[in-house]
């Protein structure tokens, strides 16, 4: 396979002097042309749906929207209405599918979304429009506001972090953090083969039309020290139709054109806008990946000052799916919020609980009550103060103030209050509502 990928590449860089410079070549193949000629019909014999999309794991909802002039998948999880959210972008090939395992665990805590980058999975594959760099940068912006999302943390693989982090770099203010796995701002990065041949008008057209489903799977487990499950690199291949691949191109040649004569000019951009405030940010890099080498994972600190990066010895390309353990035992605790909790003030017709969430995500629901009595469920971010308003005094003795947040651990208050204080006369004094 590594011998026909450089053949390939051989073959794109002798066209390259021919070809144009912009994302809308002509097509010499007329392969992404109306129905895609011989060249289509022959994707379209060869293709076939072998799998189709696995059942949704548990607590996992999926349903559609259409922003921008194209419709897409969504698949979600956790509190459907809060405002911060963690947003997966999946690469190439891939869907949002490719999340279902850290959707379901974080979004047992967190709002969390995967959507369908346009072109890919279940998504409207027909507006060539949005088939670049900027194109995926505003879908992604138009499905936030759509959503309802203020702020977000990015999840990215593969071409997933070029598309968001193109998107971080216009909306700043929306970023809340990141984490890259095998992705980022790409600094003196070579592109591999295949991308050069797919930035290629004529071979481009050629390699994706001459891939065959056994073709595909050697691709993608291509120096995989594990070879990935055959049901995940067969549902990529059930969404690889004609116009999945057609879509590929565009995006390749989209980067193509925006980094001509100066490879680095958007990881400068992007970096030049990220490294200007401190944001967390978790790197996962396989040791072996082929496309994209760890080396690039050290440099996402240029972006993200003092981002966290882990490299997977054992793994390739895809360590989230290779290693899916690992992987979930480093994303969830970076993305799961710290609830702490203590009594601020005790009166005769209120409680107040001070309530401090620390991490990356803010803590959604949280509420605090007290016998039949709460406060009113909100999100918090930092430090902020829950009132329980009563309807009647509290009387003497124990009793316990519960402070509780969507998918966190409880925490549990001992508050005492003491009986009525007697005076010198022996009469009973009323006692001091502000008495803890």
């Amino acid at each position: 396979m590594r011998g026909k990928a450089l053949a390939a590449a051989a073959l794109a860089m002798a066209c390259v002097g021919a070809s144009g410079a912009s994302a809308a070549d002509p097509d010499p193949t007329l392969y992404c042309v109306g129905d895609g000629g011989p060249l289509g019909a022959a994707t379209a014999a060869e293709h076939t749906v072998l799998v189709g999309d696995p059942k949704l794991p548990a607590g996992v909802r999926e349903r559609r929207i259409t922003v921008a002039g194209g419709s897409t998948r969504i698949v979600e999880a956790g509190p459907p209405r809060a405002k911060e959210a963690v947003l997966f972008v999946h690469g190439n090939p891939g869907s949002a599918r490719d999340w279902d395992d850290l959707v379901a665990a974080n979004g047992r805590f967190a709002r969390t979304v995967a959507l369908d980058i346009p072109g890919w999975g279940k998504s409207d594959k027909l507006n060539a429009q949005i088939h670049t760099l900027d194109g995926a940068a505003a879908y992604i912006e138009a499905a936030r506001r759509q959503l309802g999302i203020e702020r977000l943390v990015l999840v990215a693989h593969d071409f997933g972090g070029i598309w968001g982090l193109q998107w971080a770099s216009q909306h700043p203010d929306a970023l809340i953090g990141a984490v890259l796995i095998d992705t980022g701002v790409l600094k003196d990065y070579v592109p591999h083969p295949l991308a050069l041949v797919w930035a290629t008008p004529g071979a481009g057209e050629a390699q994706v039309a001459s891939t065959t489903r056994d073709g595909f799977r050697q691709a993608v487990n291509f120096m995989q020290p594990r070879p990935l499950p055959q049901s995940f690199v067969d549902r990529m291949y059930d969404d690889y139709d004609r116009l999945t691949r057609c879509a590929l191109l565009r995006y390749y040649r989209s980067v193509r054109d925006a980094t001509l004569g100066n490879p680095n000019a958007v990881a400068d951009k992007q970096t030049a806008v990220l490294k200007k405030r401190k944001r967390p940010a978790l790197v996962m890099w396989g040791a072996k990946d082929p496309y994209i080498p760890s080396e690039q994972a050290y440099k996402q600190r240029a972006a993200f000052p003092g981002a966290r990066v882990e490299i997977f010895q054992g793994s390739a390309h895809w360590p989230f799916v290779d290693n899916a353990p690992r992987t979930r035992s480093l994303v969830v605790p970076f993305l799961r919020p710290r609830l702490s909790a203590a009594l601020e003030r005790v009166g005769a017709r209120a409680v107040n609980v001070r309530v401090k969430v620390a991490g990356v995500m803010p803590a959604d629901r949280v509420v605090a009550r007290l016998g039949g009595e709460s406060s009113n469920p909100t999100a918090v971010r930092g430090t902020r103060t829950l009132t329980i308003h009563l309807s009647h005094p509290l009387s003497a003795g124990a009793h316990t103030v519960t402070v509780r947040a969507f998918g966190l651990a409880a925490k549990r208050l001992k508050l005492e209050l003491a009986g009525p204080r007697r005076t010198a006369s022996g009469r009973h004094a009323p006692r001091d509502p502000e008495d803890r």
